[in-house]
């Protein structure tokens, strides 16, 4: 047994007759990858009733895992001040450090269900009726790895459409950056070999690095123009207004492609941030550490988590200067000045 939780939550699943699997906002390939791997391992192997649910719209390097899943998926895009738990046991938290990552829009709320949190952030904050967060490991997709072992499911267990492997190895990709960055353990590279087996990398990571829109890189390309130094403080940062951002069809993903492939790559720097006004006075926030600097301890002061090498956050009803003001005063007062 990896996990004693496992147990505890596998009965939570036997009892529930619908299931909730939620993607955190602004999901990521780790929380979709995450999300329809349990879809697929409850419905097929369980035979349970599970929709899966977001606060936001799938980001277009996941839609590939989508559409080779099954077509019976359900997902849906959720307003939760409007959305009608009543009818759900159980809700499984996936990816999530807290309830605003859960319900999105800032909203802390404790939802009135049961609920069974699984992540791998530091900063979470323990919500669920059982709670099942490893520190350590990679992503959410690894940890689920080792649960579904704990449950009797293999990779290599034949049985219905078994598309799982693909939705954990990209989680896995994605949020070790194609495995360079630190939270990459002789473990990972076992249970990568492993899902290797079944899955052609090549075609994830086409889809994860390799399928960029136009529209991403040219915001890529105004993101990477205004690169800033902050020699005293040694780090990077990139900003682009609401008034910026909008000549562009909107493209999440830049953000993630300066922040996880450039600033992490300046010399002379600790860590680095990209932030995007995405819509009028909500700026989005993401922070990457090159060295041992925990950028999170930055994020959670803003109002959101993360990992010591890759943490985010949101400032919301800030107007865009003022917003950025204040999160270069918080990076100026966590950074390691240069001596």
């Amino acid at each position: 047994m990896n996990y004693p939780e496992s147990k505890l939550i596998l009965e939570e699943i036997k009892k529930a007759k619908k299931i909730l699997i939620n993607c955190h906002k602004g999901p990521d390939p780790d929380s979709v990858g995450s999300a329809l791997a349990t879809y697929e391992v409850l419905k097929v192997y369980f035979q349970k009733d599970v929709t899966v649910i977001c606060p936001d719209d799938l980001p277009s390097t996941t839609l590939f895992l989508e559409k080779r899943l099954t077509e019976s998926l359900v997902f849906e895009k959720v307003d939760f001040d409007k959305f009608n738990l009543s009818k759900y046991d159980l809700l499984i938290a996936l990816d999530s450090s807290s309830w605003d990552m859960v319900r999105g829009g800032g909203n802390n709320q404790e939802l009135n269900i049961r609920t069974v949190v699984v992540d791998h952030h530091p900063t979470n904050k323990r919500y669920g009726t059982i709670n099942l967060v490893d520190e350590v490991i990679s992503s959410t997709a690894e940890l689920l790895y080792f649960i579904f072992n704990d449950w009797g499911i293999d990779p290599d267990i034949e049985f219905g459409y078994p598309y799982f492997q693909k939705s954990l190895l990209t989680g896995i990709l994605s949020d070790t950056g194609c495995l360079k960055y630190t939270n990459v353990d002789a473990k990972t590279m076992s249970v990568v070999a492993d899902l290797m087996r079944f899955v052609d990398k090549n075609e994830v990571i086409f889809n994860l690095y390799q399928n960029n829109s136009i529209s991403s890189l040219q915001v890529t390309g105004e993101l990477l123009s205004k690169i800033t130094l902050d020699k005293e403080h040694k780090f990077v940062y990139s900003v682009l207004s609401y008034s910026e951002y909008k000549k562009y069809s909107s493209e999440d993903e830049a953000k993630d492609i300066v922040s996880g492939n450039f600033i992490q790559s300046v010399e002379n720097t600790d860590f680095g941030f990209v932030a995007v006004e995405e819509k009028p006075r909500e700026l989005s926030i993401s922070f990457r550490s090159r060295t041992d600097f925990d950028s999170s301890k930055i994020a959670v002061e803003l109002g959101g988590g993360g990992h010591i090498v890759a943490s985010g956050a949101k400032i919301r009803d800030t107007f865009f200067n003022e917003a950025v003001e204040k999160v270069l005063e918080v990076c100026r007062r966590y950074a390691k000045k240069d001596s």
